[in-house]
């Protein structure tokens, strides 16, 4: 998991070395670790950006490189919620970003 100020050595890294070897799939572990635009609160401090997110995505697929998201379920984001006292609609109303 990289945060928000882990990002330009991410995307050097990107560049400079796994381009060089045959990786072609980089699951990337996001968690809270991102700015949800329709629950900013469970975003953890340095979270990144729409446009980091943008510009890492971009950056893997000049070396066909594709980047799998992997985030917490519902559930999960749930127990996440309850910690933050307030209740979620398990029809995902209140996280568009999880509906299909």
């Amino acid at each position: 998991m990289i945060a928000g100020n882990d990002f330009n050595s991410f995307i050097t890294f990107i560049n400079n070395d796994l381009s060089k070897t045959p990786v072609n799939q980089l699951f990337l572990r996001i968690n809270y670790n991102y700015q949800f635009k329709s629950h900013p609160e469970l975003a953890e401090k340095n979270a990144l950006t729409e446009q980091q997110v943008k510009k890492m995505v971009k950056t893997a697929a000049q070396h066909n490189i594709e980047i799998i998201p992997i985030i917490n379920s519902i559930g999960i984001a749930q127990f996440h919620c309850v910690l933050l006292h307030w209740q979620v609609d398990l029809n995902n109303k209140y996280f568009p970003e999880f509906q299909l």
